[in-house]
């Protein structure tokens, strides 16, 4: 069985397991809010052990105690599914208001909460309900980075730049979890090399793609490519050349979905690392997934295309 069939099988069983949660909770429905997934679900990538990771958008006048209950709802259909919650201190497992998506990017309170909220809503995000909310809060956020007086031939800069921070947070946001807050250190490792890094080169690729085109035509471009889940948005842009790089990813989850792999690496820590077999492997194997993406980025866009540069300088 080749690399692809390995992701559609993943791809297959993640759609089945989201299904199952959403079978529980398809009699609440309301116009004021969004249930919105995050994460490997979002992804198509449930492994064992996978988050399930979700937020309520909702509106400035949602009721308060009608998303509490739906919360608490959407939290036992999880358990009942035999699914892991998200962790009670992060940005999943809560409720915000969408109109707070376009405010104060790059401010003095723009802060991990906002920037994770706003680029995973663009680079992963999936609605489960109230599809027409969560559409309406995407084009206000894609507008808002690709503003009116951006001439044809720039990238969509203010974008990129956002997701290159966010890709530069998440690694110093790794050092900080697993030294003082003593996360598991082995296994967000390896997941900062595969997962968070593929979902972030795939960001990247979606601004490539708005070089030489109308302010129009580079809106409907983010949002074209935001309905796809990173995989998918690789496998569209870069075609052939991204076979290698799938390749070594879906190694990186066949891997990841053994329980006796996942628990070997919640076991490593930056002490034992280098006794350790399957860190190890995963890690090299991290390398060269590394140069993979690099070649398909290359091979996809000549040199004299402006992403080169403006992923350097």
């Amino acid at each position: 069985m080749g690399f692809t069939d390995d992701l559609h099988q993943i791809e297959s069983e993640s759609k089945r397991k989201i299904n199952e949660i959403v079978k529980e909770v398809s009699d609440i429905k309301s116009d004021d809010w969004s249930l919105v997934v995050n994460g490997s679900f979002a992804r198509h990538e449930v492994t064992q052990g996978s988050d399930f990771d979700f937020f309520i958008l909702h509106k400035p006048t949602a009721n308060a105690l009608k998303i509490k209950k739906a919360i608490q709802r959407i939290n036992g259909a999880a358990k009942k599914a035999k699914v892991k919650l998200p962790s009670d201190r992060g940005v999943f497992g809560q409720k915000f208001d969408g109109s707070t998506l376009i405010s104060n990017i790059g401010g003095d309170d723009d802060g991990n909460r906002s920037i994770t909220r706003r680029v995973l809503y663009l680079l992963e995000g999936h609605a489960i309900t109230n599809q027409k909310l969560f559409n309406s809060h995407r084009d206000q956020l894609v507008n808002r980075y690709i503003q009116s007086n951006i001439s044809d031939h720039q990238l969509g800069l203010f974008l990129l730049n956002d997701f290159i921070r966010y890709y530069r947070t998440v690694c110093v946001d790794f050092e900080f979890k697993t030294y003082e807050s003593k996360k598991p250190w082995g296994i967000r490792n390896i997941k900062l090399i595969f997962s968070r890094k593929l979902m972030y080169f795939s960001g990247a690729l979606m601004v490539a793609e708005t070089a030489q085109r109308s302010v129009k035509r580079k809106r409907q471009i983010i949002i074209e490519h935001s309905k796809l889940t990173p995989i998918q948005r690789v496998q569209k842009i870069c075609g052939n050349s991204a076979d290698r790089a799938l390749a070594s990813y879906a190694t990186f989850l066949k891997r990841l979905d053994d329980k006796d792999v996942r628990k070997s690496l919640e076991k490593t820590t930056k002490k034992n690392q280098k006794d350790n077999p399957i860190f190890r492997d995963l890690k090299d194997e991290g390398q060269h997934f590394s140069a993979y993406l690099m070649s398909a980025l290359q091979n996809t866009y000549s040199s004299s295309h402006p992403i080169h540069r403006a992923l350097m300088l």
